[in-house]
């Protein structure tokens, strides 16, 4: 309790960032203004193509996820010798300032411990080990329950670095937003301005399972009931079919009741699925890295939870070009027939060879592992063999692992009532293969319910400070 009437008698200008249920965090903004949060639209701002506006639901979900901490004011950065250097300019000079004044007054006011956090003491963005360190000058509090995940600004990001990621998983303390990047093998300059990383209200606590598809036929009937063959007829003739739409509203009649049916959890709701349908390398991992009240720590503590996810692999060596009409996909079809051979013998030994043969649509969506977009568009689909069954009212949030030359981008899924979890890659460079070798991780999966995926943020200005 004094930790929070020490931080109630020093914020001011309480503000609620974004409609929806009761704040998923606090922050505290200790400079006045050098980082922002802010809601992404879903289209981000139109850039998205119309055909994804009208039927991707996922990317547009995925696109407007969580909130984007926003630089205000530009910092630069270079890189000579293999070190990285600030531009001492007048932004810099300012920032700077902010900090020397701010950071005491945390300290003494009980904000953050005296002798925690002297990672802030050395300045607002320092390097080690090749890696950047920013201290956007912002400090946040997960409320009761939730976690904040620190992550990438996926989807419309600034290629030149990545982000670390990270929990903040206590509540019973401010936490300074510091950022990890790991800048590009090519990068010599570095501009840090506008959208740099993206915060996420997560929950632990949901464990995650693997199973076969002889020990979840639901997730089987689930696949083949979405991807039912008048869908891909009304494809083949140029329609959007808002299928996935309809699914998560109710609408469509072969899905409707799914999630009523219990298809979507484990014993006691708190267990989600990964229901393998073929060879899925990939590994069930817990996100342990975290900040606290104290500093950065390489483990949550013991007792506050865990927060699970499903990596998935690439399951076959394969290269891609891009020349700005078409996407050229190269791989063994003799490996990728060997390494598909068991799915459909799966499927018919779960719900019999006549439901199979019924719907031939559903089994090529996973043989074929790949579908291009239409030309024009440099993307393509790749479907790992595994179907994600989460409990009712949660969500799977896909995030992709970049690389040079793509992105695989960020989606939010209604795992409790459609069940593929795609590889959607975004492609940049042009006339130059790429090569994307098996075993390589693709995405991530976390559960998150969907009751926090809108939760708004509640922000306090130090009391005291002027603004930058």
């Amino acid at each position: 309790m004094a930790g929070v009437e020490a931080a109630a008698a020093a914020v001011a200008a309480v503000a609620v960032v974004a409609a929806g249920d009761a704040p998923g965090y606090e922050v505290l903004d200790a400079f006045g203004g050098l980082a922002r949060l802010s809601r992404r639209s879903p289209t981000l701002d139109g850039s998205v193509s119309l055909r994804a506006t009208q039927g991707c639901v996922p990317l547009l979900e995925g696109n407007e996820l969580g909130h984007q901490v926003v630089l205000t004011r530009p910092l630069r950065v270079d890189r000579s010798l293999g070190r990285w250097r600030v531009r001492e300019d007048e932004t810099w000079a300012a920032v700077e300032r902010a900090r020397r004044a701010a950071l005491p007054m945390l300290r003494a006011r009980g904000l953050l411990p005296h002798d925690g956090w002297s990672q802030l003491d050395r300045g607002v963005l320092t390097s080690a080990r090749g890696e950047l360190r920013l201290w956007t000058g912002l400090c946040v509090r997960p409320r009761a329950g939730a976690w904040i995940l620190i992550t990438s600004a996926t989807n419309r990001r600034n290629r030149g670095f990545e982000v670390r990621e990270r929990v903040v998983p206590v509540d019973d303390g401010w936490v300074p937003l510091w950022l990890e990047l790991r800048p590009a093998a090519d990068v010599r300059t570095l501009e840090l301005h506008g959208e740099v990383a993206c915060l996420v209200v997560v929950e632990p606590g949901l464990s995650l399972v693997r199973r076969s598809l002889a020990q979840r036929p639901e997730a089987a009937r689930g696949h083949l009931r979405f991807y039912a063959q008048d869908y891909f007829e009304a494809k083949k003739r140029g329609e959007i079919t808002r299928r996935y739409r309809k699914t998560i509203d109710g609408t469509c009649p072969s899905t409707e009741g799914d999630a009523a049916e219990g298809e979507g959890g484990g014993e006691g709701g708190r267990e989600g699925e990964v229901v393998e349908v073929g060879p899925c390398p990939g590994d069930i991992e817990v996100l342990d890295p975290c900040l606290l009240p104290t500093g950065p720590a390489a483990c949550v503590p013991f007792g506050r939870g865990a927060l699970s996810r499903m990596r998935f692999d690439n399951p076959i060596d394969f290269t891609v070009r891009w020349d700005g009409h078409t996407v050229a996909l190269g791989y063994d079809r003799a490996r990728l027939r060997a390494l598909t051979a068991g799915i459909e013998p799966a499927f018919a030994a779960a719900l019999g060879a006549g439901a199979v043969a019924e719907h031939p649509g559903a089994l090529l969506y996973l043989t074929k592992l790949f579908t291009s977009h239409p030309p024009g568009e440099p993307h393509f689909f790749l479907k790992p063999w595994a179907l994600t069954m989460l409990p009712p009212g949660w969500s799977a949030l896909i995030d992709g692992v970049h690389d040079e030359g793509y992105d695989v981008m960020r989606g939010v899924v209604h795992a409790d009532q459609f069940f593929a979890t795609p590889a959607v890659f975004q492609l940049f460079m042009q006339h130059r293969a790429l090569e994307v070798p098996v075993g390589r991780p693709l995405l991530r999966v976390t559960p998150v319910p969907r009751r926090r995926l809108r939760a708004p943020v509640e922000v306090s200005v130090l009391e005291g400070i002027g603004g930058l």
